[in-house]
């Protein structure tokens, strides 16, 4: 609970010292979210023109953009022994984007902002809030929230399958401001995976029962 205060109610983050102290699957997953927001939140050559950027305008964009985020985010991989796990994690990155990137044009999708917060709801004695990492939109004005994970794909399947994605179900209330809900996504960002059960937003990208 008192992590859930500092976070959302206060709006407290751990500064970026704190990020270069962890060389695991947090800080790569850290580092991944962080591209994204980059990339789309930012205007080029900081951000890229996702709706027109080519296979190798991607992986040209995330190299120029890598040595810089390792320096201010990643310092562990700096050190020595980890030059291998960081030429890891920029390869997976790369994949994670191009393939995110073109799932969004699949959908039909004209406009995608990183890291968003909604307006909080009222929730029984309290507030209802979260953190979007990726809220899109389609060319028919639908929105839709995607939650990126860098791994657990079993774990978001089963919650899938059975029902139970409580996270989709808080953030897809939030970004409909409590007037129903918007359809949601976890992406897997290491497989390439998109697990949902709203196959009429996510084209060809949908989730069974027979899947979990």
């Amino acid at each position: 609970p008192h992590q859930w205060v500092l976070r959302y109610a206060a709006k407290l983050r751990p500064g970026r010292l704190g990020r270069r102290l962890i060389c695991d699957s947090q800080l790569y997953g850290i580092l991944i979210h962080r591209l994204v927001e980059d990339l789309f939140n930012q205007p080029p050559p900081a951000g890229l023109d996702w709706r027109q950027a080519t296979n190798a305008a991607i992986r040209d964009w995330v190299a120029r953009r890598w040595p810089t985020l390792l320096r201010e985010e990643g310092a562990m991989l700096l050190l020595p022994g980890q030059r291998s796990t960081a030429a890891r994690v920029q390869t997976e990155a790369i994949r994670a984007l191009t393939d995110l990137i073109a799932q969004l044009r699949t959908w039909d999708v004209i406009e995608a902002q990183a890291d968003v917060t909604p307006t909080s709801l009222a929730f029984s004695d309290g507030e209802l809030t979260g953190h979007i990492d990726l809220v899109v939109r389609n060319s028919a004005n639908r929105k839709a929230v995607v939650d990126l994970k860098y791994g657990g794909r079993d774990n978001k399947i089963a919650q899938v399958a059975n029902g139970i994605p409580l996270q989709l179900a808080v953030y897809s209330r939030l970004l409909a401001a409590g007037k129903g809900s918007v359809a949601g996504a976890f992406y897997i960002l290491t497989a390439q995976r998109l697990i949902t059960r709203h196959p009429d937003f996510f084209k060809d990208s949908a989730l069974t029962k027979s899947d979990g």
